[in-house]
């Protein structure tokens, strides 16, 4: 008994260091097919079924937020929205480097008009929910966030870069389109921003004068971040407004941007894959093609060899799952929860393999026993 205890251990221990060492190249494999899927599906169920990007009648979003159980309004979410409703109502892929790496919640066939009313109602929003913040002898205009962010120790109202400079491209989009200049002026209003200090209550970094960053998350609690996508994105922005209007001063914030972007992109280089931040995350599977996107793109516009050969050498990285998320930082239940997911398909795949096996060597043994010998004749 105590034997046969101890070789079926044996068995099942030998079993579930197989299913743990195939899982490894297996997650590596899987991610792009499992990952939103189970985000997906982990979010319905927390949300009890509540969208997560709940739509007003004229289509701008919220963002349900599961680990506050309440939507809150997203200046970056509705530049998203407006990138897509303008890709539907234009039948384009012009936003699809980045775009297609965002879960959107887009409502489907509506007519080309009803998509441009979307892009439209998504950038009267945006013209009309800049807030003026007060400096002695300047005023500058911000879309703030209402809720709380811990990861960046951000308390409500914090402002953003990437949605300066995202708000900035969809309002001269919605110019170009319509002629009309309210768009541009809420376009130079949210350019002020990006000139104010984060301790003044805007989002610059000076490292010196003529390298400039631009924060994703700030506010005067904040955490010194340094998100690279949310850099990008601000970047392009005041690219879009700088082509636009010929402004001196958009030149500028885009020079000196462009500056610090190509003095900090070592930092996000691990050798093998990118960094989310300059507070070593990982970035997670669509923000690692996100950086590499966003980074050729501006190599693009401004030809900067620099910007186009880091966006080729990071494509080329070929890190696995499991040393991204288990060795180089500290484990998070979302990427547990999806290895666990490759492992329990091993073992079911591996199960499946050895009952056939076995039930085959059985009907085997059995149709042995039966057939007649020519013993004896």
């Amino acid at each position: 008994m105590g034997k046969a205890l101890l070789r079926r251990g044996i068995k099942v221990s030998m079993f579930g260091t197989f299913s743990f060492l195939i899982a490894i190249p297996l997650a590596t494999w899987s991610e792009p097919f499992l990952t939103d899927p189970l985000e997906q599906g982990l979010a319905f169920i927390q949300s009890r079924g509540v969208p997560l990007h709940p739509l007003d009648e004229k289509g701008v979003p919220q963002v349900y937020y599961l680990r506050l159980g309440k939507a809150f309004d997203n200046p970056v979410y509705v530049c998203m929205y407006a990138y897509g409703y303008y890709q539907l109502w234009k039948a384009s892929n012009e936003y699809d480097y980045f775009l297609k790496y965002y879960a959107l919640r887009l409502p489907k066939g509506l007519s080309s008009h009803e998509y441009r009313e979307c892009f439209f109602s998504c950038a009267d929003w945006l013209a009309s929910r800049l807030k003026p913040r007060e400096l002695p002898g300047k005023t500058f205009y911000v879309w703030e966030y209402s809720f709380p962010w811990e990861v960046y120790n951000l308390e409500p109202p914090w402002i953003s870069g990437m949605a300066q400079g995202c708000g900035i491209e969809v309002l001269v989009r919605a110019y170009r389109e319509s002629g009309n200049s309210k768009y541009l002026d809420a376009a130079r209003k949210a350019l002020t921003a990006l000139s104010i200090p984060v301790e003044s209550g805007g989002v610059l970094r000076k490292d010196s004068e003529d390298a400039w960053w631009y924060e994703e998350y700030a506010s005067s609690t904040c955490k010194e971040s340094r998100v690279l996508n949310g850099m990008a994105h601000t970047l392009i922005g005041i690219y879009h407004y700088w082509k636009e209007t010929g402004d001196p001063q958009a030149s500028e914030l885009f020079r000196k941007g462009l500056q610090a972007l190509k003095q900090e992109l070592p930092k996000y280089d691990t050798g093998q894959w990118t960094y989310y931040d300059q507070l070593g995350q990982i970035a997670k599977l669509k923000y690692h093609h996100i950086n590499i996107n966003t980074v050729e793109h501006l190599g693009q516009i401004t030809g900067e060899k620099l910007l186009i050969d880091t966006a080729q050498r990071w494509k080329n990285y070929r890190s696995d799952y499991f040393t991204r998320y288990f060795i180089w930082q500290k484990p998070l239940r979302f990427y547990t929860l999806l290895f666990s997911v490759n492992i329990i398909l091993v073992a079911v795949f591996l199960s499946t393999i050895y009952l056939g096996v076995k039930y085959i060597s059985k009907i085997c043994g059995k149709n042995a026993e039966r057939t007649p010998t020519n013993n004896g004749r």
